[in-house]
């Protein structure tokens, strides 16, 4: 260790704050590992940024010296000679079965008009926490890089999905993305998860006639969607998100499904819950979002994930009866269907 602490640190570019009030974690965006941290720890985590010799924190306080090391070994701190983006790249070129990018997520803002009970992101950052927006300069530059490394393999499609926050929270970039990929890379496919509520007839029909699918937001019928996915002011969200759904049925949009999270509101009857939107929205298809607790059991709406992926199991058998995709399923079973 005595190495170590004479090397200089600096603070991960993937570590990432959130603070709410008093309680204070840190994040690793590609470990997703958090740390929850006291007011004294952050100090010494901050001390690194810029780069700093560890041994010159621990000379000015000695009980920081376990703490240094524990963030180390979880990479919140890395040496300051590396280049992480680099490192990060030449490990997923050795692990990659694929060669080039197959999917991106665009997230042309952080910030939500809801504030669902379980979600972390929202519940987590402070009152001081400024929210971003995509500008069309980066979102032109970004589609521009996924395109030009796509896999040498023809045969392997790419797809550009609308993330958030709720991407439609900047309309102009979501709109802007789509426009610049059709004209410029017509076979990329395209999709948007929002959660509907501002979905109008004009976006509909743009999303209709530029072949994007979208998924929508929706836990279960409206008291089972109504108890976790809430909008800010706590009101349910199922007649939005209908409205939303609606409007890109109307619109006669290729592919329309819903995005759903599986947590302790809606699994316990889960089958009953993705019958009873079958038989009122007739989606195309299904995404099943697992909750993670990425809080150290903090997240009271998770389940033990075994309970979880057995609900998940029967759902989706009956989803295959329907004739209805199930996307992240499918996406497990396919290798063994070609290898078969």
């Amino acid at each position: 260790m005595q190495d170590n602490l004479n090397s200089s640190y600096k603070i991960s570019k993937f570590s990432h704050l959130f603070q709410r009030e008093n309680d204070l974690q840190l994040l690793h965006s590609i470990i997703m590992k958090p740390l929850k941290l006291d007011k004294e720890a952050y100090d010494v985590f901050k001390s690194f940024a810029g780069g700093t010799k560890a041994i010159e924190i621990v000379k000015k306080n000695k009980k920081s010296k376990n703490l240094i090391k524990h963030l180390i070994s979880e990479r919140f701190l890395v040496n300051e000679k590396i280049n992480e983006v680099e490192v990060l790249r030449k490990w997923a070129k050795e692990k990659a079965d694929i060669e080039g990018l197959l999917i991106m997520y665009i997230l042309p803002t952080d910030k939500c008009n809801y504030q669902c009970k379980y979600c972390f992101i929202e519940n987590s950052v402070g009152s001081n926490y400024k929210f971003s927006k995509m500008n069309k300069r980066i979102i032109r530059k970004g589609v521009d890089f996924f395109a030009q490394n796509a896999p040498k393999n023809k045969s392997l499609s790419q797809e550009i999905i609308f993330y958030g926050g709720e991407p439609l929270m900047n309309p102009e970039i979501v709109l802007e993305g789509i426009k610049f990929t059709r004209e410029n890379y017509p076979e990329i496919k395209i999709n948007m998860i929002t959660n509907g509520s501002l979905m109008t007839p004009k976006i509909a029909s743009f999303i209709a006639k530029n072949n994007v699918g979208a998924s929508i937001s929706l836990d279960g019928p409206e008291e089972i969607n109504n108890k976790l996915r809430v909008f800010t002011n706590g009101s349910g969200s199922y007649n939005e998100a209908v409205r939303g759904y609606n409007m890109l049925k109307n619109a006669e949009c290729n592919e329309v499904g819903i995005s759903f999270t599986l947590a302790n509101h809606n699994v316990p009857n889960l089958k009953q819950n993705i019958e009873k939107i079958c038989e009122d929205l007739e989606p195309t298809g299904f995404g099943f979002n697992f909750l993670i607790d990425p809080l150290n059991n903090k997240n009271h709406f998770s389940l033990p994930m075994k309970y979880v992926t057995e609900q998940a199991i029967e759902a989706f058998k009956f989803l295959r009866e329907k004739g209805i995709y199930e996307d992240r399923m499918m996406r497990k079973i396919k290798p063994f269907i070609k290898g078969a």
